[in-house]
């Protein structure tokens, strides 16, 4: 697992059941979980529903369109779709994609990965046409990108020091109070254009547009990790030695809250959001959980892995796989080599890396998976 993934799932190094499906079960096991899932999810149900507003404040407003069901017994069939790395460019890896499908934001590692930060330079695909994009100091990372084509980043040379924000391809460096921050690699952007990020000093928030950032009223310790479209903050306030942590959200509406657990379990943690869902886990039970924000109803995702990222309809991507209803699908990809997918769109597309992994060194490339469904 390279320095990037380790971050991603820092909230993994808590204390959780472990799991003995494989990646070559994980389809009989997806199979298997539905039945599971009915039972065990009509339980979290019945405490989860009564509050969905205390969990996750508002939904989406109403004339937005209604998103798919979760409850669909179809699983999406996946097939590899093009994306090429920039030419004569290796170990390219894409980040994020639009929830439309058009623009994908990632980068080109050119050193070496396993330290806390590695050289990079960003790369944009627009309609499956990379391009890269100018670097600020030694390392530029993106990761997120709407469907405007705005996308956002962070840079530095020893430490991750500078939020970036990409318009057209042109980079804006975006203001921070005074002091010397150092932020986490994940700041969000949303469909605004409003862009989220924490630094060990805090969370700001810069509205679309602006340069200058606001700071949310989070606690120490506190990271994000989600950003939605009605402005929403999600992420884990975690203990000082990593014990224990507790999931909160933020929104100008409803300020910060506590996102509550049904009875005997607790929100270890929190990966993704997207619309009406959010993706995370429960503790003790070690449950992947998918919960709707607008009903407050709980599903059992069904996978031994961290959730990597959560579309508009709900499918959840994780390693190797995707997730609909319970029911997991591997995802394609050569003999030889794994896929590890990243992000997913609202009509489908999945963006991520596949890598040889018997190769030495172990080299990654950019690939895209259309999901049907």
């Amino acid at each position: 697992m390279n320095w990037e993934e380790q971050l991603r799932v820092r909230a993994e190094e808590l204390p959780a059941p472990p799991s003995a499906l494989t990646a070559a079960g994980l389809v009989r096991a997806g199979r298997r979980a539905r039945q599971r899932r009915t039972v065990r999810a009509a339980a979290l149900v019945g405490v989860l529903a009564a509050v969905p507003s205390l969990l996750f404040g508002p939904g989406l407003p109403r004339s937005a369109p209604p998103a798919a069901s979760p409850s669909s017994s179809a699983a999406p069939s996946c097939t590899v779709t093009p994306l090429p790395a920039p030419d004569g460019l290796t170990n390219v890896v894409p980040q994020a994609v639009d929830p439309e499908g058009r623009y994908v934001a990632g980068n080109h590692i050119t050193g070496d990965e396993t330290g806390v930060m590695p050289d990079s330079a960003p790369v944009l695909w627009t309609d499956g046409v990379p391009a890269v994009l100018p670097t600020y100091g030694r390392a530029t990372w993106l990761t997120g990108v709407n469907a405007a084509g705005t996308a956002v980043g962070v840079a530095g040379d020893q430490t991750w020091t500078t939020v970036l924000r990409y318009d057209g391809g042109v980079p804006t460096v975006l203001a921070v109070p005074d002091g010397t921050w150092t932020f986490q690699p994940m700041p969000r952007i949303n469909a605004r254009g409003d862009i989220v990020a924490t630094a060990e000093q805090g969370t700001l928030l810069w509205k679309a547009g602006a340069v200058t950032p606001v700071r949310l009223p989070m606690p120490d310790r506190f990271s994000m990790h989600a950003f939605t479209d009605d402005g929403t903050v999600f992420g884990i306030v975690y203990a000082a030695d990593l014990s224990t942590a507790d999931a909160l959200s933020w929104s100008a509406a409803d300020g910060v809250r506590t996102v509550v657990a049904p009875d005997g379990q607790a929100v270890e943690s929190l990966f993704a959001a997207r619309g009406d869902w959010v993706a995370g886990r429960l503790s003790p039970s070690g449950i992947g959980a998918l919960w709707n924000r607008r009903t407050g109803e709980v599903s059992d995702l069904a996978l031994p892995f961290p959730a990597n990222a959560v579309n508009g309809r709900g499918w959840v991507i994780s390693q190797n796989v995707v997730s609909r209803d319970g029911v997991v699908e591997e995802l394609p990809y050569r003999d030889l080599w794994t896929g590890t997918p990243t992000d997913v769109s609202d009509n489908g597309l999945i963006v991520g890396y596949t890598h040889y992994y018997l190769g030495v060194p172990d080299k990654k490339e950019p690939i895209a998976w259309a999901c049907a469904g």
